[in-house]
């Protein structure tokens, strides 16, 4: 209950920032139960949004939520991680549902990854208006991997950055977009990306965020 609190409060996910409509294509990646599908449906109308979701006691309740919701025809679930390679992997649990995440440790809980150039492919998605990646440590895999793809394709990310030991994640996400994306601080931890290519002119007044610039 939550973390749909929290998505539904517009605080991590400020509406605000997204250019949307009901023609968006949405990937939400890292689905969780589809607070967030569900969020951005009702708020925009999106009629087709795919939701990728590794760890199977949550994939179960994402689409029994998509059924009670009736979002069954825009919404089109995926039993996967998303990484940056295709190929099966272990899963941890944490305490948490939310926070399921790859590990290299035999946990006996396997999943199958998938690029995100790949996951386009196979479905025959040529563009997507927001990407959302709350993959839990997995972000800075994905992008490094498929940074040219994203530039190609994608118009907006929203996603959260996780620790990095010894290091500061939001230098890292910024040095791996700062040619193909702005970057705006929404708050510690969570990042709205808005492709250089498709948008010229940025205006975030009055959305509960501040632009960040690189030194």
């Amino acid at each position: 209950m939550g973390e749909i609190v929290v998505i539904f409060s517009d605080y991590e996910y400020p509406s605000s920032l997204f250019h949307l409509s009901n023609k968006s294509v949405v990937i939400d990646a890292g689905a969780n139960i589809g607070a967030f599908s569900l969020f951005v449906q009702k708020k925009f109308n999106v009629k087709k949004i795919y939701c990728i979701e590794p760890f199977k006691p949550n994939f179960v309740q994402l689409k029994k939520n998509l059924k009670i919701n009736h979002l069954e025809q825009a919404c089109k679930p995926s039993l996967l991680a998303l990484g940056d390679k295709n190929k099966d992997v272990f899963l941890q649990t944490g305490l948490l549902e939310d926070s399921v995440y790859v590990t290299k440790v035999n946990t006996g809980l396997i999943a199958s990854q998938i690029k995100i150039s790949t996951f386009c492919r196979l479905n025959s998605i040529q563009h997507i208006d927001l990407l959302k990646l709350d993959v839990e440590g997995a972000e800075y895999c994905i992008l490094n991997e498929d940074i040219k793809f994203l530039s190609k394709h994608v118009a907006q990310i929203i996603l959260e950055y996780h620790t990095v030991p010894g290091k500061n994640g939001l230098s890292i996400i910024s040095n791996m977009v700062r040619n193909y994306f702005h970057c705006i601080l929404i708050e510690d931890g969570h990042l709205f990306l808005i492709n250089k290519s498709f948008f010229r002119d940025i205006s975030v007044s009055g959305a509960k965020s501040k632009t960040f610039t690189w030194g």
